[in-house]
């Protein structure tokens, strides 16, 4: 399952249809993600398109954009592991440095087993985080089928290279593992 990679501050440079708004590309380990990561967004006035690819990973998410991008909420389905989802992500943004992330899945059948037609329980994720200058903090809860609850804490920092281009770094620890995560990424924006 891929973490949402939407940017609030997105600018909206084309106010007649959709138009490509960032692609991330990524690798490491992150809170809900592993291994090569693609993102890219298509966005509008009204929506923001967002699709993931990773090599055991499709997802796409389309959300409404609601009171001036405080809220987004969509539909997100996905193939993770050869089985099926879909579930509902809702970003909540109420004042420009803070944010969370609520984010909920059924699968038709168990990952890397065989599908079945009646939808289970999948994961549940919530998430907060806090923008400061070029860091972001965040604390991640994660419920994956009937496993123990999962907490994950990790510090982003991201380095503009120029007006379209920057890198980041992004590390953190996962308590119910007691590993370390780390990831790093590069990311676009016309």
């Amino acid at each position: 399952m891929a973490e949402s990679k939407i940017d609030s501050t997105l600018t909206k440079n084309d106010s007649t249809g959709i138009h490509l708004s960032n692609i991330d590309v990524s690798s490491g380990k992150g809170a809900v993600s592993s291994g090569l990561y693609l993102y890219f967004n298509l966005e509008s006035d009204k929506a923001i398109l967002q699709t993931t690819i990773s090599e055991n990973d499709l997802e796409i998410t389309y959300f409404y954009r609601l009171f001036k991008d405080k809220i987004l909420i969509g539909p997100n389905i996905g193939y993770f592991y050869n089985v099926p989802y879909g579930g509902a992500m809702i970003v909540f943004s109420p004042i420009k440095y803070i944010s969370t992330l609520h984010w909920g899945g059924w699968s038709f059948g168990q990952p890397d087993r065989k599908m079945e037609s009646d939808a289970s329980f999948l994961f549940g994720v919530n998430s907060i985080s806090v923008n400061a200058w070029r860091f972001n903090a965040s604390y991640c809860l994660i419920n994956y089928m009937k496993n123990k609850p999962q907490h994950t804490v990790s510090l982003k920092y991201t380095q503009a290279i120029n007006k379209s281009f920057s890198v980041y770094t992004d590390v953190g620890w996962d308590f119910k593992n007691e590993n370390q995560l780390l990831k790093i990424g590069i990311n676009w924006k016309p």
